[in-house]
């Protein structure tokens, strides 16, 4: 996995972040997420890049760092963690505004973070600039795989209401 993850890494870096790295890029953030070793690969294959790349690439080092913070048993290492996977994905959101992607990470950060932590904020903001680009058409067609993946996180999600849904499932219609 190790090998793999650096093969993508160099990937997206010398091609430009193109649409077939990313969908590398995402396949490996959501291996990641079910198990601490990729984990800990993706974060260290994403950290030496992470301040010389695309916004895409830090939101996705910022999950890296969330998800180690997840893995991590030390309250110290925890808050390390979660600082740093903040102020990256903060720090990506405000270099691309318009990036649904880093919109949709943050929205699936906040709404899984406990309320203490304060991180939270933004889940209106994020649910409603998601809802708006995913009801367009030109979303569904120029990036089918995100828009799955945000189409069946927002299924299964709480913070999205039934009218949301009806929303966007009604625009899938008219189609």
């Amino acid at each position: 996995m190790k090998r793999l993850g650096y093969t993508i890494i160099f990937l997206v870096i010398t091609t430009g972040l193109k649409a077939q790295s990313v969908l590398q890029l995402r396949t490996l953030y959501y291996k990641a997420s079910l198990s601490a070793s990729a984990c800990d690969t993706f974060y260290n294959s994403l950290k030496k890049i992470r301040d010389n790349t695309s916004p895409v690439i830090a939101g996705y080092y910022s999950m890296a760092a969330f998800m180690e913070c997840h893995h991590s048993y030390n309250p110290v290492a925890k808050l390390k963690y979660f600082n740093e996977g903040k102020i990256y994905l903060e720090k990506a959101i405000a270099q691309a505004s318009n990036n649904v992607e880093l919109h949709f990470l943050r929205f699936t950060v906040q709404t899984n973070l406990p309320g203490f932590l304060g991180y939270k904020s933004n889940i209106e903001e994020d649910r409603s600039f998601i809802l708006r680009t995913m009801i367009s058409s030109e979303f569904r067609t120029s990036d089918p795989d995100l828009y799955n993946r945000i189409y069946n996180y927002f299924f299964s999600c709480d913070y999205i209401s039934e009218n949301d849904k009806a929303l966007i499932s009604k625009s899938n219609n008219n189609e």
